[in-house]
């Protein structure tokens, strides 16, 4: 489903960049910072290119849901945690997507083994995980902000 709301989200935002690109601002900006600037203007890539997110290293943010992110923990409110299958130094490492951002900041975990580990040590401890405090409630792990903060 997630893939596709962005494809239809992307194409959007791809067709709106495009017509940004050939307008005359956008035009004389580019011919400015090539004559002036003594370099050729960079080319960004499209803003909804799954293929170079797909290519980036496990843990750099993309800023759209890829097939490489497998979600393994909801809210019920469309916010997840998810595991990164991407190539590279942090392949497999836990990070958070939110529906308005998606994944809007590093990895919170390097594995998801590290995040059961610290789970399970809140549990036992009542420490909290990161900022947040489980509990096990008629079955079901419930995350909340620990008392005082």
């Amino acid at each position: 489903m997630l893939l596709d709301v962005w494809a239809r989200v992307g194409e959007e935002a791809n067709a709106l960049d495009k017509q940004e690109k050939r307008s005359p601002l956008h035009v004389n900006l580019r011919a400015a910072f090539e004559a002036y600037g003594g370099a050729l203007a960079p080319t960004p890539h499209k803003p909804y290119d799954p293929a170079h997110a797909e290519a980036e290293e496990a843990g750099t943010r993309v800023s759209m849901f890829i097939p490489s992110f497998l979600p393994v923990a909801d809210d019920g409110s469309g916010d997840f945690l998810f595991v990164d299958l991407r190539k590279g130094q942090q392949y497999g490492c836990v990070s958070e997507y939110f529906k308005e951002e998606a994944d809007w900041r590093p990895a919170m975990w390097p594995s998801l083994d590290a995040l059961l580990a610290d789970t399970l040590l809140s549990l036992r401890t009542g420490q909290p995980a990161l900022s947040f405090m489980p509990t096990v409630r008629e079955g079901r792990l419930h995350w909340g902000i620990p008392p005082g903060r």
